[in-house]
């Protein structure tokens, strides 16, 4: 499987259809979904469309959602990526790690190299990202990004805390020894 981006301990690749089964398994989990817009696991038939949509945005976009795994390794740890919300202008930072990597900070450390990659790669002006009140490590994430809450959103039928940075902002506050740079 070839990678195609690196950070500091992780590597990126674009979600292709042999992710289906990562897929299956992270949005299989009770724990890994409660806080995804079905709150529970999804049924196998979402599951394919959700690995469907993401691929889509790639082709339609030339950006999307990464599979992102340690740069020791070869299993999926978790995604991270960019994606258009809906059919709006909005781009919307999005991430997940396996319960089984929680704690080692690669959540924080995929979404700074996602950052990195949507100003400085693909010219970006403005980022979003979202999290439900009670997702407090989602939350934490966000803000240690050096994005602002601007307000409450309902984009999936939950209502959910918005936040946003601009091209600027992230440049006046980026740390390119840790996140921002590709190796």
């Amino acid at each position: 499987m070839k990678k195609e981006y690196k950070s500091q301990r992780l590597e990126y690749q674009k979600v292709v259809d042999s992710h289906l089964e990562f897929f299956t398994e992270f949005l299989g989990s009770p724990v890994l979904t409660r806080y995804l817009p079905l709150g529970h696991p999804y049924p196998r038939l979402d599951i394919i469309d959700y690995c469907q949509k993401r691929i889509d945005h790639w082709r339609r976009k030339n950006f999307g959602t990464f599979i992102i795994s340690t740069r020791e390794g070869s299993e999926p740890v978790g995604y991270c990526g960019l994606e258009h919300v809906r059919d709006t202008d909005f781009i919307d930072i999005r991430y997940g790690i396996k319960k089984a990597f929680w704690g080692r900070g690669y959540g924080r450390e995929a979404a700074h190299w996602c950052l990195a990659f949507g100003f400085k790669q693909l010219g970006l002006q403005t980022i979003y990202g979202a999290a439900e009140h009670g997702n407090i490590p989602s939350l934490t994430i966000l803000k240690q990004l050096g994005m602002g809450s601007c307000c409450d959103v309902d984009f999936y039928g939950d209502v959910v805390q918005y936040f946003k940075i601009t091209k600027a902002e992230y440049l006046k506050n980026e740390c390119p020894s840790l996140y921002g740079r590709d190796s």
